[in-house]
């Protein structure tokens, strides 16, 4: 079976909104260690962080997807899971440099 990063990590997203915590945890604890050819792409893992309300570690992934960028930070703005981040200032910074329109 393959592995697959990103809908793994959309699913621990959704299951840490949905306070599904130990299910999300999970998922996030077999993402740390992918097979060596796959690329985990750091948009959804952000995402997986910001839904077990792990800021830090999200605000982390979410850096480095705009560093690699990400394809994937087209959807950030409208994204419901880091709804809880909103107000982070780096979260806007991250978003600012994305150069979304206002």
């Amino acid at each position: 079976m393959p592995f697959m990063a990103q809908p793994m990590a959309m699913c621990a997203a959704n299951l840490g909104t949905v306070g599904k915590m130990v299910e999300a945890r999970r998922f996030i604890a077999e993402l740390q260690h992918p097979p060596s050819v796959v690329w985990i792409d750091p948009e959804p893992m952000g995402s997986a962080y910001a839904g077990i309300g792990d800021e830090a570690n999200a605000l982390i992934w979410y850096q480095r997807a705009l560093d690699e960028r990400s394809p994937n930070m087209v959807y950030l703005k409208a994204d419901f899971i880091p709804d809880r981040m909103r107000q982070h200032p780096k979260f806007q910074e991250i978003l600012n440099q994305l150069n979304f329109p206002r």
